[in-house]
């Protein structure tokens, strides 16, 4: 989906936080096998009214959204599928497809990658699994 305009601007997809990139790979944490919507990510930057973390989540389908009419958050999910509870916990955000500025509460800013998820899962069990966001920041 990488050369599609929606995955390459953000638009009216759905998104993580960092720690949701761990979770995702990480077999028996958000799935058994880890990595359900497989194991390539890309980076975004945004800009984003602080006020829209609290807005409604909607959940997009391939460049799909008609209920996102802002930037939207979850709240903090910490449970896994193992029971395990999370320290700090991960968030899913949608964005809708509106690239007037800020006028729709974000801005996409820029992207990098893909990167190979199997590379920084392997790297992040090397360098002791810490789920703490400025250690996933570094590694990222």
């Amino acid at each position: 989906d990488e050369e599609q305009v929606w995955e390459q601007e953000l638009q009216n997809v759905n998104s993580g936080s960092l720690l949701w990139l761990p979770v995702h790979l990480s077999p028996g944490l958000h799935s058994k096998n880890g990595a359900k919507y497989g194991s390539w990510f890309t980076i975004h930057y945004l800009q984003v009214y602080a006020k829209h973390f609290r807005s409604a989540y909607h959940m997009a389908n391939e460049g799909e959204c008609f209920g996102a009419k802002t930037f939207g958050s979850t709240s903090a999910e910490t449970s896994t599928i193992s029971g395990k509870l999370l320290e700090n916990g991960y968030f899913w955000y949608v964005s809708p497809s509106s690239q007037q500025g800020l006028d729709q509460g974000w801005r996409h800013l820029c992207r990098a990658g893909p990167f190979d998820g199997k590379l920084f899962l392997e790297e992040w069990l090397k360098k002791g699994s810490s789920l703490s966001p400025r250690d996933l920041q570094k590694l990222l």
